[in-house]
């Protein structure tokens, strides 16, 4: 890392901020210990609109098929996060799309999650799913790898998504 990064993180750490990074809301240590693999890289990377910034991070564990992705969308026009949140799981959709979608396999049904953030949904697929949690003015998509019911993967990827929520706590009091 450049010294002055470096130095930059380290007074954000101080201040009691949290870096800006996609990886620094979960530590590696959480990730290991919840999918008792440890992790061997991470990889971050951004992409957006104009309105929500989506930046990813793929923690690789050993074996790799339980790594974990999480994601965090968050604000570059104020409020945009939110109506992202709310088009994704509030906004009616029209029915006869839902239909469609539904016959063809390709719309889950999201399912509540108590006790993460101010909202939380978990949102099954054929691998598993996705935990979407929504807190502090941006939300955050985890999924993880490795065995275990659609349930296991649910409670393993709601327990990451509440640490990463309390990692953006700070942020949003500043």
């Amino acid at each position: 890392m450049h010294p002055i990064l470096a130095g930059l993180s380290l007074a954000a750490a101080a201040a009691g901020g949290v870096a800006s990074g996609p990886c620094a809301l979960v530590s590696r240590e959480a990730v290991a210990r919840i999918q008792k693999a440890p992790v061997v890289s991470e990889k971050e990377s951004a992409s957006g609109g104009k309105t929500v910034e989506n930046r990813s991070c793929y923690f690789q564990t050993e074996p790799y098929a339980k790594s974990v992705s999480l994601e965090w969308s968050r604000d570059r026009e104020t409020g945009a996060a939110l109506r992202q949140w709310n088009s994704m799981f509030h906004e009616k959709h029209e029915e006869s799309e839902r239909e469609e979608g539904e016959r063809a396999g390709k719309r889950a049904i999201p399912a509540t999650v108590a006790g993460i953030g101010d909202e939380a949904y978990w949102v099954p697929n054929r691998a598993g799913g996705a935990i979407y949690a929504f807190g502090s003015g941006s939300f955050v998509r985890v999924s993880v790898g490795g065995e275990g019911t659609g349930e296991e993967k649910r409670d393993r990827a709601s327990a990451l998504a509440r640490e990463a929520l309390a990692s953006l706590a700070p942020m949003r009091r500043k």
